[in-house]
């Protein structure tokens, strides 16, 4: 009896399934196939890492596949910079293109950027290099600028700044470091990276070798950042009912202000932007001519095409200072003007996402590079190269010396 019911539970026994087995199976095949469809039809892994200044680089010598705004697949070169590398700038007098998205232009072809389009135009007299890269504001160009001077040893900057630029210096205050001299004067400003932004080192090592894990953490950042502002945003609201807030009109916290509500910084806070910029423009003039450029944030695209009041705004500020500083400025508002009243199209979105806003299409960029080329074509096809031959040379004949960085990761 006892050997007839351990059979009995024996065969029960083998008859149940693994379920555990199954699922483990069943999810490395799920993970297998979504990795590679990630990676045939979406996007390879990461192609950003951690940077202590600037928050996050790009990784050499990887592929940017941009989907949002247009479509557009780029190369990042062996110095961080979409579809460029030093090796191919030509022995002409270089210009750097410091600035964020709107400078960076990952929406349309390289050749249509407007910085490209300003070198097509020099014809061959200079040329524009563009190191813009999104997410970026002034205080942390005198970084790049530091660590491009290693590299491509450019002749002159032209700095892009928008209307964003006051709102991002004001939300971004938290993390910069200034000096000030004897008088009280910035004379230089630094940043570091949020505490938030360094989970990217610890999520990195998944992330460079997964597609899958990338896309996941792209797509859900942004539900997981808003989520968190709004808590912040009633945790501040919260906050001002038992207490007399400094700024009555301002509804969410300095780091959470669009360029919408430019209006309601107050004028201590517009005065810090003010010593922000200028200190930017004078740590890189040091060394190099400087030229500024602003592009304003049209209200409406349909006629009267007019500049919105936070625009007007921002380009006050950045105006005082570069008269200031006596540095070359132009406002590109009656350029992209003229294109609007010529062609009737947007000069801003893309059939993909939003027309008439976003960042700049095909004829956004063609428009911005006419106003700059007017104003300093003539003045970019007369600098002087200085001469860098010496140094280029010594450096090839002493190994331990590299001649190209990556600008975005600092090897001092």
């Amino acid at each position: 009896m006892n050997i007839r019911l351990l059979k009995t539970l024996t065969r029960a026994k083998k008859r149940k399934p693994s379920y555990t087995l199954l699922i483990l199976t069943c999810s490395f095949f799920f993970l297998l196939t979504g990795e590679v469809i990630t990676r045939l039809l979406i996007m390879g892994p990461s192609n950003r890492q951690y940077d202590a200044e600037l928050s996050w680089s790009y990784i050499p010598n990887t592929t940017i596949l941009h989907t949002v705004e247009g479509y557009h697949r780029s190369v990042i070169g062996p110095e961080g910079l979409p579809d460029t590398s030093a090796a191919t700038i030509p022995a002409v007098p270089r210009i750097i293109l410091l600035g964020d998205s709107y400078a960076e232009g990952l929406e349309v072809p390289g050749a249509e950027r407007f910085s490209s389009r300003i070198t097509e135009a020099l014809d061959g007299k200079a040329v524009v290099i563009n190191a813009g890269r999104r997410g970026l504001h002034p205080a942390q160009y005198p970084v790049i600028a530091n660590r491009l001077e290693k590299t491509f040893y450019p002749d002159a900057y032209l700095i892009l700044l928008h209307t964003g630029d006051l709102a991002e210096t004001i939300r971004e205050r938290g993390s910069m470091a200034p000096t000030f001299d004897v008088e009280g004067k910035m004379v230089r400003v630094r940043t570091r990276a949020p505490d938030n932004d360094k989970l990217r080192t610890y999520l990195q090592p998944l992330l460079l070798r997964s597609a899958m894990a990338s896309v996941l953490v792209e797509r859900y950042k942004p539900i997981i950042v808003s989520s968190l502002a709004n808590i912040r945003t009633l945790a501040t609201q919260i906050t001002q009912i038992f207490s007399t807030a400094k700024n009555p009109a301002r509804t969410q916290p300095d780091e959470l202000v669009s360029s919408e509500e430019v209006a309601t910084f107050s004028d201590e806070e517009r005065l810090y932007f003010r010593q922000v910029l200028a200190a930017v423009i004078a740590e890189i003039s040091e060394s190099h001519p400087v030229y500024l450029a602003y592009m304003p944030g049209l209200e409406a695209e349909r006629p009267p095409l007019k500049e919105g009041p936070s625009s007007e705004l921002t380009r006050s500020e950045v105006e005082s200072v570069a008269k200031e500083a006596g540095v070359g400025y132009v406002n590109l508002f009656s350029t992209m003007q003229k294109s609007w009243q010529q062609t009737q199209q947007p000069l801003h979105g893309f059939n993909n996402a939003n027309l008439f806003t976003g960042h700049l299409n095909t004829l956004g960029h063609q428009s911005v590079a006419a106003g700059i080329t007017t104003a300093f074509g003539a003045s970019f096809a007369s600098l002087q190269q200085v001469t860098k031959r010496n140094s280029i040379d010594s450096a090839i004949h002493e190994p331990t010396k590299p001649i190209t960085e990556n600008y975005m990761l600092d090897k001092d």
